[in-house]
Parts: C-alpha cells; structure tokens; sequence
C-alpha cells in the first residue's frame, strides 16, 4: 500500500524586502506563502508523494489566496477549515556578506493560533495515513496550538501512524525552558526526531561537530527511546556562503551525510525541506545512509530559489547526491 502522510500547522505570509534591501529601506515587499509544515507538504507533494496538509485559514481574500497557492502544487486540501480573524505574518529580511537575516514575527491571534481540535474531522485527518509530521513551531504559538499538536501526535500514535517532530526551536516565539517541557511530553511517542537544543547539553563548549552531535543524539535517543535522532550540521562562511551535512543515530552507530558547500539565495524552509526528505526516504524504503543523504541535498537545494517551497523531484536531487553538482542543469 502506498505510503500516506499527513501534517498540521499554520500557513503564513512572507513579507520580505527586494534583492538584499534592509527593512528601514523597503518602499515595497515581495508576498511569499510558506510556514514548516505546509513546505515540507509541497517538497513531499513535488517528490511524488502522496500527502494530505491540514490548518485553519482565515475566511477572506487573503485566506483564499494562501489556500489557492498550496493547493497548485497538488496536495490534499480536503481538512483545511476556514474562520478566525487573521493570516499569520511574518518580516523575513535577507542577509547577505556579514550582515544575518533578520525575520520579525506578526503571528498573534492567527487563525490557526486559536484553533480547536473540535474543529476538524478528526477522523478523516488520520484515515489511511501512515505518517504524521508536526513541528514545536505550531506549538510555540499558543497555548492552542500546544494543545492541538499534543492531542494529533497522540492520536496518530494511538491509530498506528508513524510519527517524525522536527523541534524547529525558535527563540522568539517561546523560551528554552517553555519548549522542552512540551518536548519532554511528547517525544516518548515519537519515532523520528530532527533536531537537537545544543545548550541544554553541558558538554556542549560552543563547537557543533560530528563528535559532539553524535553524542547529543545517543543521549536523546537513549533517554526517550526514539527510534532515529537526526540533525544537520550547519557551517555559515557568511550570510551569503554555507556548508550543510547531517548526522544519525539509529541505536546502533552513528552514521553522517555528505558535506555539501553553497551560495545562498534564500535560506528560509531549507530545514523543511531537511524534513521533507528524509520523510520521503524513510516511507520509499531507501537505506539509512541513502536517504540522510537524500534529505541534506534536498535542503542544499531548497537553499538556490526564492521562497519556502523545495520544488525538486526524486531525479532531481538524485543527480546531486551523486556527484552531479549542476544544479540548474536537470532534464
């Protein structure tokens, strides 16, 4: 049977400045849709896989544009449900040399933010599904968006479904302490973990390695019985020029990717896309070493267009996985 995955979470709007223009110069911005789960449902959708996208959008214009935008791309829209106030925004401003990106968050009373599990058809959500995909970043937004990722990870381990949660920290929207005691709950029924929370290690000096990742994820897998652990590993020369590899432990060894070096013209999803491929591996029977492979050269990729969406096929990424770094080169 064909494998079906299923994710939840908010939709948002991108508004970013042209070319590497700063905020405070910007007469002007450039509408991008995107947000964690619904890129790592259009990267899955654009590798051929089948998969079903869930969320709460506002009952608007703007409501209708974002959903006409993800459904272009061919995933089920079926258990989008329409109300509350507002579409989740967020500032992304690009880096570039020495100067970071700067992103500002506009996401307070979101439709999504609000959201009650009542609201959906539960049952169809999790029908003939195999995996479910959340992120700590639809909980970071609420006290409902904590309780709505809490109940849908229960209810897919309850219903058999495979379940992968990238921890997809972010600072500005919940502290350290918030996020790990939501993480403490929920990573017992998890069977794919990617990412770790270098700081809360206390062997952690500052250098994010290989020796050092390896033994991070040793310690969560050991502590919280997590089938796989993954992270990248991500060298930044400046805002402009990155490396990205990755790192696994299966209970077993350790086992790390291959190194890919890279321009960047826009970083943001590129961990989705991470996500997205080593989901698409893992439900395509590919070997372990092959699909941690797969899924950091889908997000060296992701990292050449502008906006959140990985638009790659199998094919495509397959070429870089094997030598071939002419990117743009694909037939």
């Amino acid at each position: 049977m064909e494998a079906k995955v299923v994710t939840l979470g908010e939709l948002t709007l991108r508004l970013s400045p042209f070319d590497f223009e700063r905020f405070v110069q910007a007469d002007s911005f450039e509408v991008i849709f995107g947000g964690a789960e619904a890129n790592v449902a259009i990267a899955l959708a654009n590798l051929g896989d089948d998969v079903t996208y869930v969320t709460k959008l506002v009952d608007n214009e703007m409501g209708q544009a974002a959903f006409n935008n993800i459904r272009r791309f061919g995933i089920n829209t079926d258990y989008i449900v329409r109300g509350g106030d507002r579409l989740g925004i967020y500032y992304a401003e690009k880096g570039v040399g020495l100067r970071s990106p700067k992103v500002i968050y506009d996401r307070k009373n979101s439709s999504i933010s609000k959201a009650r599990i009542e609201e959906f058809d539960r049952d169809g959500i999790f029908e003939g599904k195999s995996l479910y995909f959340a992120t700590g970043i639809t909980a970071a937004i609420s006290k409902e968006g904590r309780e709505l990722v809490t109940y849908s990870i229960k209810e897919a381990k309850k219903r058999g479904l495979y379940v992968v949660f990238d921890l997809n920290y972010r600072s500005s929207l919940w502290t350290l302490d918030e996020a790990c005691e939501f993480y403490k709950e929920i990573l017992p029924m998890v069977d794919i973990l990617i990412g770790v929370l270098p700081t809360r290690h206390d062997y952690f000096t500052g250098d994010f390695n290989d020796e050092i990742l390896s033994r991070m994820l040793k310690d969560i897998h050991e502590k919280y019985d997590i089938k796989y652990t993954i992270s990248s590993i991500r060298n930044s020369y400046s805002a402009s020029v990155n490396s990205l590899s990755a790192g696994l432990y299966n209970g077993k060894e350790y086992i790390k990717s291959q190194r890919y070096k890279f321009d960047i013209v826009d970083r943001i999803g590129g961990g989705d896309a991470f996500a997205a491929g080593l989901i698409h591996a893992y439900i395509n029977g590919f070997e372990i070493h092959e699909a941690l492979d797969f899924a950091t050269a889908l997000s060296a990729l992701k990292h050449s267009i502008i906006g959140d969406y990985a638009i790659f096929n199998e094919k495509q990424v397959g070429r870089l996985v094997s030598g071939d770094k002419r990117m743009l080169s694909f037939s």
